[in-house]
């Protein structure tokens, strides 16, 4: 309402309902409802029960095309050899904070591998910034990290995934987010979702031009290397949120096609969901956090779209026996360098 949001809707189907608590809450025709860059009360297609894909290609039209399944094992480390760099491009401003967030990431690559090959991001959650004194030491959220203090390497912590994805023919890119985490307090109400979103964004825009134009800071090494009708983005915690937000945001994006998302023991505060994308989402019965495992309304919810044409497979699986952390190895007592 005027530039100040009044509150993160929750969405039933094609219906958004919020409840508005002040005393004198705002006249109801001067308010608007927006889904990530969309502004969605002036959708008149909104109002119709069973929409039909738009005739004009667009993101989530494409994603109806896929690759047939393979009958070898996904969980099956792939023939290459894989090779581990990281970058480090400075950083940029996001409106709702006063320190810049960094441009970090480590990237996983296979060996010897031909042709444009598929991305992979992946986006921790939120989790303590900066260490000292080591595994045993402790631990605080700021941003930037104290002097002495060092910033906590969340992104790496999902090595074993990048190594598997990697050694099958994908590039791999953990992006960190220790400067969202340290401001996500200012945030309200998104809890900085739409932050790790434009992070996401962000670097994809970098790979973008580094795959157009080279100048990538290994000497033009992925000119050209790129497949960017394959994205696939796996986000943990509130990364999982973050995730699903890029999604949306990016169906403004003429050059990324995201294929297939995977919440991880994600959160889902604003209960947005994505059509047209193949999801799958890990849920870890013992999640001490995430205690009401809201990730599965990445599945329930998106039932609710009524879009013919939407095929996309979306799946939740319950791990037994893992917690929150168990998938991040920096965030599991005994594993964090």
């Amino acid at each position: 309402w005027k530039d100040v949001p009044v509150g993160v809707a929750r969405e039933y189907g094609q219906t958004a309902v919020l409840e508005l608590r002040e005393a004198a809450p705002p006249p109801i025709d001067e308010l608007e409802l927006w889904r990530g860059s969309q502004r969605l009360d002036t959708m008149t297609e909104l109002q119709q029960p069973l929409r039909e894909v738009p005739t004009e290609p667009s993101l989530f039209s494409e994603q109806l095309s896929y690759d047939p399944p393979s009958p070898e094992d996904p969980g099956a480390p792939g023939p290459y050899e894989t090779e581990r760099i990281e970058y480090s491009e400075g950083s940029f401003f996001w409106h709702e904070y006063p320190i810049p967030i960094e441009v970090e990431a480590e990237v996983t690559v296979p060996i010897g591998v031909g042709g444009k090959r598929p991305v992979v991001v992946i986006l921790h959650g939120y989790h303590p910034t900066c260490s000292i004194g080591g595994p045993e030491g402790a631990v605080i959220v700021a941003w930037p990290c104290w002097p002495g203090w060092n910033p906590v390497p969340s992104h790496q912590g999902y090595r074993v995934i990048a190594d598997l994805r990697a050694s099958q023919g994908a590039f791999v890119v953990s992006v960190s987010a220790n400067g969202i985490n340290g401001q996500e307090f200012l945030s309200f109400p998104t809890g900085g979702v739409d932050a790790r979103s434009a992070l996401i964004r962000h670097h994809l825009d970098l790979w973008d031009e580094w795959n157009e134009s080279g100048g990538d800071p290994w000497g033009g090494r992925f000119f050209q290397a790129i497949n960017t009708k394959k994205l696939a983005l796996i986000g943990h915690s509130r990364g999982g949120e973050g995730i699903v937000r890029a999604a949306i945001d990016l169906s403004e994006h003429n050059t990324w096609k995201v294929r297939g998302i995977v919440p991880i023991a994600p959160t889902a505060y604003g209960l947005q969901v994505v059509p047209y994308i193949h999801t799958a989402v890990l849920l870890p019965n013992c999640d001490g956090d995430i205690v009401d495992l809201q990730g599965q309304h990445y599945v329930d919810g998106s039932r609710d779209f009524l879009l013919r044409s939407d095929q996309a497979l979306r799946s939740s699986v319950l791990i037994e026996g893992a917690n929150h952390s168990f998938f991040n190895s920096e965030w599991t007592p005994g594993q964090a360098s």
